[in-house]
């Protein structure tokens, strides 16, 4: 494996673990207070990182083993990443929009299930037609995959659904009278812009010409997007402090 292939895997795996531990904390804070939102956007960050599934367990399964994932082993783990905005619609319609979440959640239901549904034909007739394996280098590691315009296309109609609803989802808390609400607030939409951005550099640009930088900046923005996330619901002491002593 080239080094470049060794750092992918490694901040694709410290991104993935970050978010499955912020998704749970925030997922268990629905026991406490029985607000199905917690539970919605836990379980949102949790699935929404399952487009870099596939990379982490590549890339150990190439550390460890000589077994390597082949394309259709390696895009199992990514039919059912339409699902995973379903969480999130669920979790934003909580609060905006109320009145038409079912209407909204069936809408996007019914488009996940179609384009689930082409995933899967064109994974069984011809994978490539969703993305081809490759190196973050272009060469012949299968660390991490290069998407076919159509699955770029969904990415980036997926990436601005998130960020709209992030940003209605949060709009109201910023004229909050509340310090600490408007703090949150100004969290979450922090984090669903980073989350966005770095998700369009990690799957937009082409391997061919994805570079140390690139890579770095990419899963920077990623882990610090689910900190952040995490800081919208439980805002960390020093935080506090300081928006205190304003």
């Amino acid at each position: 494996m080239y080094p470049i292939e060794i750092l992918h895997g490694i901040l694709s795996t410290i991104f993935i673990l970050i978010s499955m531990l912020v998704g749970v904390r925030i997922a268990l804070k629905y026991r406490e207070t029985k607000m199905r939102l917690y539970l919605f956007f836990g379980f949102t960050w949790i699935l929404i990182v399952q487009p870099w599934y596939p990379c982490m367990f590549s890339f150990f399964f190439n550390l460890l083993t000589p077994i390597r994932l082949d394309l259709r082993g390696y895009l199992l783990f990514e039919v059912f990443i339409p699902f995973s905005l379903l969480f999130g619609i669920a979790a934003a319609t909580e609060l905006i929009y109320r009145q038409y979440q079912k209407q909204i959640f069936a809408s996007y239901a019914v488009f996940g299930t179609m384009f689930t549904i082409a995933l899967i034909v064109m994974l069984v007739v011809d994978p490539t037609l969703i993305g081809t394996l490759n190196g973050p280098i272009g060469g012949a590691g299968n660390v991490d995959i290069e998407y076919s315009y159509l699955v770029k296309a969904y990415v980036l109609a997926m990436m601005v659904t998130i960020l709209i609803l992030g940003l209605l989802f949060t709009r109201e808390s910023l004229n909050a009278p509340d310090i600490e609400v408007r703090t949150k607030g100004r969290m979450l939409m922090s984090a669903f812009i980073i989350f966005t951005v770095g998700t369009l550099i990690d799957t937009m640009i082409p391997d061919t010409i994805l570079h140390y930088g690139l890579l770095i900046l990419s899963k920077s923005l990623l882990i610090a997007s689910s900190i952040i996330f995490l800081w919208g619901f439980f805002l960390p002491k020093f935080i506090l402090n300081y928006i205190h002593r304003e």
